[in-house]
């Protein structure tokens, strides 16, 4: 008797994908800041 195929478990990738902003947050101008 073979057990179930289970499709593999896929990580986070497509999540991080999602929750990560379209636009990435400005480099160091912050540090610039007075």
């Amino acid at each position: 008797e073979r057990p179930p195929i289970t499709p593999p478990r896929t990580p986070q990738p497509s999540i991080i994908r999602e929750v990560k902003p379209k636009r990435p947050p400005p480099p160091a101008d912050y540090a610039n800041l007075p």
